[in-house]
């Protein structure tokens, strides 16, 4: 089980989808080889040592709470918006 060696458990908030997980994984760039969600954690894969604890750091608390996805989804519904209005 190499991809399982280093890995990250944040707590996590069940309507996250993994689409969204990855997209604020980007957004505060994260470098990730694999996300799974198990029960109320995720867990994020990582390559090595080193990358493990510069994400550990990036990774601001509670992101994956339930406060955060209302506001992470709003945000992306508003993205969608705009970026339609933008396209007509």
């Amino acid at each position: 089980m190499q991809r399982y060696r280093y890995f990250i458990t944040p707590p996590f908030y069940y309507r996250f989808t993994t689409k969204l997980v990855r997209h604020i994984l980007a957004e505060y760039n994260i470098y990730y080889t694999h996300v799974k969600p198990v029960d109320d954690l995720l867990l994020i894969g990582v390559k090595d040592k080193i990358i493990e604890q510069q994400n550990e750091r990036r990774l601001l608390g509670n992101i994956f709470d339930r406060r955060h996805y209302y506001l992470f989804r709003r945000q992306v519904q508003y993205l969608s918006r705009r970026s339609n209005d933008i396209q007509e």
